[in-house]
């Protein structure tokens, strides 16, 4: 089975899909079936510009990571054939339907695109899920993670945590500040 996708001004819009969690709302029936999913994966959400682009009869969702929006990303990696730089890889989609994530990862990493690390793989509890957010960026040095995406290929759910502690730090939107800082890779 795959996701359903939908896509709106550039961001990925799922009806059926709870988008936040939060340590302010009560658990729903969908956020407590997607952490006792079996099939849950965890990667980091990535802070970048949200940009789709065709491949091969693929859309390749991504987070351009060249200008620093509210995390420091000083360890980007290189991509490696003719991938553009500075795209990180989180999804793929086939005539509007999400590729399993393993596939997803495969396909990224033979295009030449990295893709989020993979924080957990299984059922979680909530209180696990915040202790998972308290981590360095795999693409920093030094900078906490923006939050987590959940997803569930047989549930047909994914949502995201985004930490407080990020929330409370985005001041600004990153196109209105100058000059924008770039980011760094790494060899």
């Amino acid at each position: 089975m795959r996701y359903k996708h939908i896509v709106k001004m550039g961001r990925l819009v799922l009806p059926w899909r709870e988008n936040i969690f939060s340590k302010r709302y009560l658990e729903t029936e969908r956020q407590k079936a997607l952490l006792s999913a079996a099939d849950l994966v965890i990667t980091e959400k990535i802070d970048g510009l949200t940009t789709s682009f065709e491949l091969e009869g693929l859309t390749f969702h991504t987070e351009d990571l060249h200008y620093k929006h509210s995390i420091v990303y000083d360890r980007v990696p290189v991509p490696s054939g003719q991938a553009t730089p500075w795209l990180i890889c989180f999804d793929i989609s086939e005539g509007g339907i999400f590729i399993p994530h393993n596939e997803m990862v495969t396909i990224a990493e033979v295009a030449g695109y990295p893709t989020p690390p993979v924080i957990h793989k299984g059922p979680v509890t909530i209180e696990k899920l915040w202790e998972l957010t308290d981590r360095t960026s795999g693409f920093a040095s030094t900078s906490k993670i923006e939050g987590l995406v959940l997803k569930s290929q047989q549930l047909r759910i994914w949502g995201k945590l985004v930490t407080d502690e990020f929330l409370s730090e985005m001041g600004e939107h990153w196109r209105d500040r100058r000059p924008w800082i770039a980011n760094k890779m790494c060899a």
